[in-house]
């Protein structure tokens, strides 16, 4: 089960000391402090509804849970890490490796035989696999059943999930859950983005079947999360590529949420160098370290939802700010009281589409940010801008790739040449790049300066040890291919 599931977790609003956890299911120890995070987590950091549900993610940077005795470690290492984290949907690199996701559905309906007069508790699936789309539709689908019929239900769905194949990156999969089958393709590491999108509900009451879910993506369209900051898409891009620390503040957990993962989609397939929260709230463990009055961490992307956050992260040199979405929810409205934009201190270096910004302004002012057309263009807009800045990059990283294959002395493939970030410049100098940055930008050097910034990046590091260790696997295949076989 672990190589999908960690648990589901029940988390009860106790009166006296707030969300506990009630249940866990299967049992698991947790380590000082986890269970008080993953409660915490697992209630809305926000008064915007009265009654309804609310589903929403978020990550965990606790230590993985129940770890196994000393004498069994190199299997427990294993089991959750290698096996768990190659299908990882290539998300590498900073703290997302090693560290849960929780995907949660938050009830509140008025009770009143409690005191509190609210019945609110939540349920809650944590996993190592960072697949927004897939466990949302899974928890969304368990939880109106744990509601009416108890842990059982939760129960079976372990016994079933423990039956699935191997999450394979790049597989498309037909998943059994308790009479319904959830087909899913997941992600590849090198795949730029799961660009084809299709509804994500059974087309009727009685269907049994899942349409194809596409495993990374949040569920509500880009265009209704980002439809009022469309002009600033591009330096936000920037901040993302170069790893500079960007908050997101929103009014619900479910918007802040769902706009990180987008965020993360759209540089796919650059691995994020630093961490990524899709809800954070004020009392997660990390809290101290990520909001003081030091600058944050490279490549943190913090979801927020308490106002608080803005005042305590005023000094952040990116901020994101999203009001109330126009879309349909059971969850009632509330009032912004902070105007949609994005600050930065930023210059923009890269290139706007105007065209596609007219277009996309044209759909959202019309009431159309749900249009599967629109919302299409806008990904694949930034999935192709990502690609082409990898053009030179892979470009010189393909010259340090060894072409005489003949084994050493010792009977090992020679290694790679090592990445010189002048050579590379001088590579980029020569051979240019596809990517058309603003010619008044660094008095025209502004290509350089943004790929030198890169090069000091945290990303950098992670897409580095990635294409090293993909080229190490190919050389090998060719060396196989070509009828030499390394020894052990």
């Amino acid at each position: 089960m672990r190589r999908w599931a960690e648990a589901f977790v029940v988390v009860n609003f106790n009166l006296d000391v707030g969300p506990e956890v009630e249940r866990c299911v299967p049992e698991r120890r947790w380590g000082i402090g986890v269970g008080e995070n993953i409660a915490f987590s697992s209630f809305p950091d926000t008064t915007l509804f009265n009654e309804g549900h609310l589903s929403w993610s978020f990550k965990l940077n606790d230590p993985l849970p129940n770890p196994s005795a000393s004498s069994s470690s190199s299997s427990s290492s294993t089991a959750l890490g290698e096996e768990e984290l190659d299908p990882n949907g290539g998300e590498g690199g900073g703290q997302q490796e090693g560290r849960l996701f929780g995907f949660v559905l938050f009830l509140q309906k008025r009770d009143g035989k409690i005191k509190r007069g609210y019945f609110q508790k939540s349920l809650v699936l944590l996993t190592p696999l960072p697949y927004p789309s897939l466990f949302t539709n899974i928890v969304s689908f368990l939880a109106p059943k744990f509601f009416a019929e108890g842990p059982r239900v939760l129960e079976a769905a372990c016994r079933e999930i423990a039956s699935w194949p191997a999450p394979t990156p790049g597989a498309t999969l037909s998943l059994p859950l308790l009479g319904t089958t959830f087909n899913v393709q997941l992600p590849s590491p090198n795949q730029s983005s799961q660009l084809v999108r299709t509804s994500l509900a059974p087309s009727s009451a009685s269907s049994s079947t899942i349409s194809l879910i596409l495993a990374s993506l949040p569920r509500t369209p880009p265009l209704k999360l980002l439809g009022s900051i469309l002009p600033s898409l591009w330096l936000i891009w920037e901040c993302l590529i170069l790893a500079e620390p960007l908050l997101c503040i929103a009014p619900d957990p479910r918007t802040c949420s769902e706009l990180v993962w987008w965020l993360r989609d759209f540089i796919r397939p650059l691995p994020p160098g630093g961490d990524i929260r899709p809800y954070f709230h004020i009392h997660d463990a990390s809290f101290p370290l990520l909001v003081n009055s030091h600058q944050p961490p490279p490549g943190t992307v913090l979801g927020v939802t308490n106002p608080f956050f803005r005042q305590a992260c005023g000094h952040w040199s990116n901020v994101i700010s999203i009001g109330d979405r126009a879309s349909s929810t059971s969850v009632g409205a509330g009032k912004n009281d902070h105007p949609d934009g994005f600050k930065s201190k930023r210059k923009r270096h890269v290139d706007k589409d105007p065209e596609l910004l007219k277009r996309l302004e044209a759909v959202v002012a019309s009431g159309g940010a749900g249009d599967f057309s629109a919302n299409n263009d806008l990904r694949f807009h930034f999935a192709d801008l990502t690609e082409k800045f990898l053009v030179p990059l892979n470009r010189y990283f393909a010259s340090l790739i060894p072409t005489d294959l003949t084994p050493t002395p010792i009977n090992t493939l020679p290694p790679l040449k090592p990445f010189s970030p002048s050579a590379f410049l001088a590579s980029l100098k020569a051979h240019g790049h596809p990517l058309t940055f603003r010619s008044k930008v660094s008095g025209g050097g502004g290509s350089q300066v943004f790929y030198e910034s890169f090069l000091k990046s945290r990303n950098f590091g992670g897409w580095l040890t990635r294409r090293c260790g993909e080229a190490n696997e190919e050389c090998e295949k060719r060396a196989r291919r070509e009828g030499w076989v390394g020894g052990s």
